[in-house]
C-alpha cells in the first residue's frame, strides 16, 4: 500500500524516476520496521554481544536466500511500475499496483507455512529423524496447496471486493483490475509452492538453487516479461507479470528432474 501510494504521488510529480524512488522508499520503510525488532527488549531476555567468524559466515550463507526476496521485490516493483506508468499512465499504474499487492499478500501469507517448514525441518534434520522430516515436507506441501487454492477462489469469486480494498473507483480501471485479478487467480498455488521449495533447498544447504528460485521467480522473470509484453498492451503487461511469477516452476522441473535426476523434495539424512 505504501508503494502504491508513493508511486502515484511521486510518479505524478517527477515521472518515472519517482516510481523507482517510491519502490526504494517503501522497501526502506519495510526494512526499518524489521530492524526495530532488534531494539525491542523482551521480558527476561538480556542481549549479549557475541561474535564467531565461522558461525557468522555460516549464518550469512544459509540465510542469504531468505533475505534475497527483498531485492527481488525491489527489482520487480521498480520495473513493473515504471513500464505501467510510461506506457499506460496512471490507469496502468493503478491496475499493476493492485496486482503487486495481491501477489505480495499471497507471498507474505505463505511465510506462515515456511515458518513451520523451517522450524520443523531443522528440528528433524538435527535429530536425524528421516520419517518426521518427510512428514514435515508432506505437511508443508498440503498447506501450500490449500492456502493457494483459498486465495485462488477468493480472487476469482470476489475480485471486485479485492479491488475496492485498494480504492479503485475509476470504472474503466476497475473493470481492467477485476479481469486482471481473475487471471492472476491461476497462480497462488504456484507462488506458495515456490516459497516452500526455496526454503527446502535453503536449509538442505543448496544455497545457489534456493537463491535462484526466489530471485528469478519473484524478481527477474516478472520484471523481464513485463518489460517485453508491456510494450504490446496493458493486457500483455498483466500476462507478463502473472506468468513471470511461476515461470521458474517448469524450468525447475527440467533442471531438477531431467538434468539432475532428483525428486523435488528428496533429501537423505545421513
Amino acid at each position: 500500500s505504501i508503494n502504491m501510494g508513493l508511486s502515484i504521488l511521486l510518479g505524478k510529480s517527477i515521472g518515472l524516476g519517482g516510481v523507482v524512488l517510491a519502490t526504494g522508499l517503501s522497501q526502506i520503510v519495510a526494512i526499518t520496521i524489521l530492524c526495530l525488532f532488534f531494539f525491542v527488549k523482551k521480558p527476561g531476555i538480556r542481549p549479549r554481544f557475541y561474535l564467531n567468524a565461522n558461525l557468522t559466515k555460516r549464518i550469512v550463507t544459509i540465510s542469504f536466500p531468505e533475505s534475497s526476496y527483498l531485492m527481488a521485490f525491489g527489482l520487480m516493483n521498480a520495473v513493473v511500475n515504471a513500464v505501467a506508468l510510461k506506457n499506460y499512465d496512471i490507469q496502468g499504474l493503478v491496475v499493476m499496483s493492485v496486482l503487486i499487492n495481491a501477489f505480495e499478500t499471497v507471498a507474505f501469507f505463505s511465510e506462515g507455512i515456511s515458518e513451520y517448514e523451517t522450524v520443523a525441518m531443522n528440528e528433524y534434520l538435527g535429530q536425524g529423524n528421516q520419517e518426521r522430516f518427510n512428514q514435515c515436507i508432506r505437511t508443508s506441501i498440503r498447506a501450500a496447496i490449500l492456502e493457494g487454492l483459498a486465495f485462488s477462489i477468493m480472487l476469482f469469486v470476489g475480485p471486485g471486493t479485492v479491488a475496492s480494498i485498494f480504492d479503485v473507483d475509476d470504472p474503466e480501471a476497475l473493470k481492467i483490475t477485476v479481469n486482471a485479478l481473475r487471471f492472476f487467480a491461476v497462480v497462488p498455488v504456484g507462488i506458495c509452492m515456490t516459497r516452500i521449495l526455496s526454503v527446502f533447498y535453503q536449509y538442505t544447504e543448496r544455497i545457489i538453487r534456493a537463491t535462484a528460485i526466489l530471485m528469478l521467480s519473484w524478481g527477474v522473470f516478472p520484471a523481464l516479461l513485463c518489460f517485453l509484453l508491456g510494450q504490446v498492451s496493458l493486457v500483455g503487461l498483466i500476462i507478463g507479470f502473472t506468468l513471470g511469477l511461476v515461470a521458474i516452476l517448469p524450468l525447475l522441473f527440467i533442471y531438477v528432474r531431467i538434468i539432475k535426476r532428483e525428486k523435488f523434495f528428496d533429501y537423505r539424512l545421513s
